[in-house]
């Protein structure tokens, strides 16, 4: 797990493609941090992946479809990150509950989530 959430300092810059190699990644909370960029599509690869929070930074634009890889994914956080648009891809959609997935947890801005 990598957990740099709520950090006195908090993180800045972006989350650089090779966060994709980390296969066996857990977890990856970056909450209230100021992270900027796009999400990067190479976190579809981490199909380990259980809990991403990703919430209170500056991220921007549209949810890579690629993210629909995490087939571990229980839990996603991505409100409080005013310059994403959406709609949520279906790819993640699918990783619900509700769609037969295990993706329980999914907080975003309406604009995202309102469309899954």
């Amino acid at each position: 797990a990598i957990n740099f959430s709520n950090l006195q300092s908090p993180l800045t810059g972006y989350i650089a493609p090779e966060i994709g190699q980390l296969t066996m990644l857990r977890e990856l909370d970056l909450n209230q941090n100021q992270v900027v960029g796009s999400i990067p599509e190479e976190l579809g690869s981490l199909e380990v992946l259980t809990k991403l929070d990703l919430s209170d930074n500056n991220f921007e634009g549209l949810i890579s479809s690629a993210l629909g890889g995490m087939a571990s994914l229980t839990e996603m956080y991505v409100e409080g990150n005013e310059a994403l648009i959406g709609p949520m891809p279906q790819e993640i959609c699918a990783l619900r509950t509700t769609n037969g997935g295990d993706l329980a947890v999914l907080q975003a801005d309406c604009a995202l989530v309102c469309t899954c």
